[in-house]
């Protein structure tokens, strides 16, 4: 429903309680990063496509990998693209081959499991590497070990996108009523975390509205 935006409900009332969810500003911030991940994918993949003839992505905690999807599908080069997608959540993973499937992608592989455990993806070849989400639940120590393990899974010079979330003015209503708890860092520390990393030179490729901050880092 937010990627979709579109409000929907039987009454009057659950249209408009679905139009307010919608607008508000975490929903309108999950858009920009959706956007900005599709948009950081096209680019960078076409710049690799022209250089090399080929790219392998990796997605981990993939989800239903709407990101890569939308980015890949319509392209001519769409079929030089390799992508792994991993989750531990099997329906996620059903809605992403279906998806693929719709969008002319059947040849994008998935595969269920724990993304913490790089044997998983025992391969040293990939060019693009995204994790947008899975931080929020760990503290710096845990997300640097994770990042650090990804880092030796990565082609010299590729590129691994990152994202964090900065702020949610929902908080309260995501932790009392959804049971729902995230770590929150602000802009400074996402940046300054990543200086920890195994990664090199990362830069800001979005802020959508200080709810979630995107970050590329290169190896």
């Amino acid at each position: 429903m937010i990627y979709d935006n579109q409000p929907c409900g039987d009454t009057p009332l659950r249209i408009f309680a679905v139009w307010y969810y919608l607008n508000s500003s975490m929903a309108r911030a999950a858009r920009q990063r959706l956007s900005g991940v599709v948009n950081w994918i096209t680019t960078r993949s076409e710049q690799i496509i022209k250089e090399k003839g080929e790219i392998h992505i990796l997605s981990l905690a993939c989800g239903g990998a709407r990101d890569a999807i939308l980015a890949l599908s319509n392209k001519d080069w769409r079929h030089q693209v390799s992508f792994l997608g991993i989750d531990a959540d099997e329906q996620a993973l059903i809605h992403a081959r279906q998806f693929c499937i719709a969008h002319g992608l059947p040849h994008f592989q998935f595969r269920k499991g724990n993304a913490l455990r790089p044997r998983l993806y025992n391969k040293d070849n990939f060019d693009l590497v995204l994790c947008v989400g899975l931080f929020d639940y760990y503290d710096d120590k845990t997300a640097r070990l994770i990042m650090n393990r990804i880092h030796k899974h990565m082609e010299h010079g590729a590129l691994f996108l990152f994202g964090m979330t900065g702020k949610n003015p929902s908080k309260d209503f995501f932790e009392k009523r959804l049971n729902w708890h995230l770590r929150y860092r602000i802009g400074k520390e996402i940046m300054s975390f990543a200086q920890t990393t195994a990664f090199s030179s990362p830069i800001l490729v979005k802020n959508c509205n200080d709810c979630f901050i995107l970050i590329e880092c290169k190896k």
